[in-house]
């Protein structure tokens, strides 16, 4: 979520606007609260986050329903 320079929420929001880029997806990796996270990921349009520190069985999980949903 946060970027050198950047602030991943509204990189989220440009990347969305273009259509090309509407079928990525987005996850976002955050040490920010559950409940602030996932409404800042809602409002960006993200497909789905993990808080910070995560379990490297939940990220691939996640990445892996990420892929399959957009396949």
């Amino acid at each position: 979520v946060h970027l050198r320079g950047y602030n991943g929420f509204d990189l989220c929001k440009r990347l969305r606007k273009k259509p090309d880029h509407r079928p990525i997806p987005v996850l976002f990796l955050t040490v920010l609260r559950e409940d602030e996270g996932f409404l800042r990921l809602l409002e960006a349009d993200g497909d789905a986050y993990l808080t910070k520190p995560f379990r490297t069985k939940a990220l691939v999980d996640t990445v892996r329903r990420l892929i399959h949903f957009t396949s």
